[in-house]
């Protein structure tokens, strides 16, 4: 269970742990590769596991379900992730 700005959303494990490490490195990019290896516990050269995608999919489905125009997690192509402070999608187009 988290608080998104006043609401509670309930994660799994798997799905609070990308948040908690992307929350503890606020406004910094987190290689894939680091992400992974936190969660998943292991990485293999030059594999992308799907599954970290997956737990960031739902992770961005749930905090949506509380705040949907809003975007917490950025994609940075072939990098990886980052958590901002919230940015409403309507201020973005």
């Amino acid at each position: 269970m988290r608080d998104v700005g006043g609401r509670v959303v309930w994660l799994t494990r798997r799905e609070a742990q990308p948040l908690d490490y992307l929350v503890a490195r606020r406004g910094a990019v987190v290689r894939r590769e680091e992400l992974q290896l936190r969660i998943c516990g292991a990485i293999i050269p030059g594999h992308q596991d799907p599954s970290l995608d997956a737990y960031v999919l739902r992770l961005r489905q749930q905090l949506g379900a509380v705040a949907p125009d809003v975007t917490f997690i950025h994609t940075h192509h072939a990098t990886g992730y980052r958590l901002d402070p919230p940015v409403n999608r309507e201020e973005r187009s």
